[in-house]
């Protein structure tokens, strides 16, 4: 479920938990882990092997069935959540935008590189884009 933006001049804050809002989504993945750790379990005919394969992939997709708080300030823009390091970007490292259907992405990167890993911010929203989109716009410094 999503908790709704807490908005003042000063800040932004929001929660979103993909999983709540997508309950048909969530069994489908939930299957396919149970089904995929079934799998590796059984091919190295070794239960330890399949509760590592379980443990692995729903750490992997902790950012879906975990909430996250998102969090933008007069100085930046941040996230975090359960089993995750939380992240901050300063709005003077913040050097592209681009948004789309449920996100805001904030990029310290002039372009995309496939060399190079991206070191963005990605903001998930739900019924609050166009906030966040002017949050941003208000907040960011000119390049």
């Amino acid at each position: 479920m999503t908790e709704p933006p807490s908005a003042s001049a000063e800040e932004l804050r929001w929660t979103v938990h993909p999983a709540s809002q997508q309950k048909a989504r969530s069994v489908a993945v939930a299957a396919i882990v149970l089904v995929a750790a079934g799998l590796c379990a059984r091919v190295t005919d070794s239960a330890g092997a399949g509760v590592f394969a379980l443990a692995l992939l729903l750490l992997s997709l902790r950012a879906w069935f975990l909430p996250r708080t998102y969090l933008l300030d007069r100085d930046g823009a941040g996230t975090g959540g359960p089993l995750c390091r939380p992240q901050r970007l300063a709005w003077s490292d913040v050097r592209r935008v681009s948004a789309g259907p449920g996100f805001v992405h904030l990029s310290p990167r002039h372009s995309d590189s496939r060399l190079l890993p991206d070191r963005g911010l990605l903001l998930r929203t739900a019924c609050n884009r166009a906030q966040v989109s002017a949050f941003v716009a208000s907040h960011r410094s000119p390049a």
